[in-house]
């Protein structure tokens, strides 16, 4: 039966990467979830259950993104700075990032702001900081937290030109306001 053949599963998650490499996560979402109910035994889905949370999140789906990453997130690392520096991997900082997006997204902005901080903490040179800084930055500004949007906005790197555009156009904006 080619239903549950490995070669079926096989396809439905090519097909969602396909999605997911083209930005279309909601429709991953969709198959990746269809994979892992039909398919929970396969290896791939364990795989997909590694970046199940990211997904969701990358999908506006924040409500599930929040549960699932929570869960995703539960190590004992992420509150010790010299630790988690050895033991947290790529993924568990992009997991982190994307609880705060989550968060940030459904407007918990008290739990976006500690959970971008720890992440701007952990994160050394990681792939999302520059939106990190610059999504901290944002909330503060809407707080009416000026000097430390400031310093936010200014720490933004240069290495997305237009985040880093619009990090300087908000600076500006506040040197202006003072």
């Amino acid at each position: 039966n080619y239903a549950y053949a490995h070669e079926a599963a096989s396809a439905l998650y090519k097909v969602a990467h396909a999605y997911e490499a083209n930005k279309q996560f909601a429709e991953a979402g969709t198959l990746y979830n269809k994979l892992l109910h039909e398919y929970f035994y396969s290896a791939l889905a364990k795989e997909v259950r590694e970046k199940q949370g990211i997904i969701l999140s990358r999908s506006g789906q924040n409500d599930l993104a929040i549960s699932v990453l929570k869960k995703q997130l539960l190590s004992p690392f992420l509150k010790d700075f010299v630790l988690s520096s050895a033991f947290l991997s790529d993924k568990t900082l992009a997991r982190l990032y994307f609880l705060a997006m989550a968060f940030e997204k459904k407007g918990i902005s008290s739990e976006a702001v500690k959970t971008f901080r720890l992440y701007l903490r952990l994160a050394g040179s990681d792939t999302y900081r520059d939106q990190a800084r610059f999504k901290l930055a944002e909330i503060y500004y809407h707080k009416n937290r000026m000097e430390t949007a400031l310093e936010n906005f200014l720490a933004v790197g240069r290495k997305d030109p237009l985040l880093y555009l619009t990090a300087r156009r908000y600076a500006a904006e506040i040197y202006f306001k003072q």
